[in-house]
């Protein structure tokens, strides 16, 4: 049994060289513009319609979903190559995608061909989960419930806690609802919110300072204290905003590595938006 990981662009960065070499697979979803102008995301596109000085700008950005043909395209292409697809779609609170590929796979010709996955892992959390299941696959793997259950582990303990740059935009998007609606009568004020199968506020902080002490401590509970940790942020997240960041992180004794998150985040929570990924041992690839 070949196996082959697809992910959407909620997930991982198209052109991100840590899936090169690898069964990953990268199907983009949408980009909508105010005006209606819509195109895939990918790392060309972003710049070519200068989406985050748009987001900046206050500008209505939506996203959408690859459509049942786009997804049924790259199924077709993926099983030339491999026997099996182990789809890791962006979570149901973020994105229709899931139902849309659940609605793909009902059609005969991919019954047994195609799995998707269950879990409630977020933006980077899910490339490195793909990355385990690559490394799985590559040392011999083949039971299909060996992929489940790492899927399983990565949803109790990959840990993303998200500093929104714009909570009024990430509310009116509709991302988070029942964690934001009691955080829009503050000003000034930054928000941890940890994603998950539930959104959920978990701190509030006058200060960057402070909401990565609570970003660190709530972290590190979830993950273990031997967790990996990944400073993410938007392409356009102003870099003094990062340093200050690495800063905090660095006087708690840790050390980390630093990302950008996928673009569809800066879209709905803002340019200026941070966010700190925890990736337990479970997760980690060995080599």
């Amino acid at each position: 049994m070949k196996y082959g990981i697809l992910v959407d662009s909620g997930g991982i960065i198209i052109d991100d060289s840590a899936i090169k070499n690898t069964n990953i697979h990268v199907i983009p979803l949408h980009v909508i513009l105010g005006d209606k102008t819509e195109f895939l995301d990918t790392p060309e596109n972003i710049k070519k319609y200068d989406v985050f000085t748009r987001v900046s700008n206050k500008e209505e950005i939506t996203t959408s979903m690859a459509s049942p043909g786009e997804l049924e395209v790259k199924y077709d292409e993926m099983l030339k190559k491999y026997d099996h697809i182990l789809h890791i779609t962006i979570t149901p609170n973020l994105s229709g995608m899931k139902d849309v590929a659940l609605m793909v796979t009902q059609d005969e010709k991919y019954t047994g061909k195609v799995t998707v996955i269950d879990h409630f892992t977020a933006a980077n959390g899910i490339k490195y989960l793909a990355l385990k299941m690559d490394e799985m696959i590559k040392s011999g793997i083949t039971d299909l419930e060996e992929f489940k259950k790492i899927a399983d582990v990565a949803s109790d303990k990959i840990f993303l806690g998200l500093i929104p740059g714009d909570i009024k935009k990430l509310h009116r998007g509709g991302r988070g609802k029942g964690a934001l609606i009691s955080l829009l009568k503050f000003v000034k004020t930054k928000f941890l919110i940890r994603w998950g199968e539930k959104p959920k506020n978990i701190g509030i902080s006058r200060t960057l300072k402070g909401i990565i002490e609570k970003t660190m401590t709530a972290g590190h509970k979830m993950s273990g204290d031997d967790a990996d940790i990944i400073l993410v942020s938007t392409i356009q997240t102003d870099p003094a905003y990062i340093e200050l960041a690495k800063k905090e992180i660095q006087q708690r004794g840790f050390t980390y590595t630093q990302e950008n998150i996928p673009s569809i985040y800066g879209c709905h929570a803002g340019t200026e938006t941070l966010g700190v990924i925890m990736i337990p041992n479970e997760i980690k690839k060995s080599n």
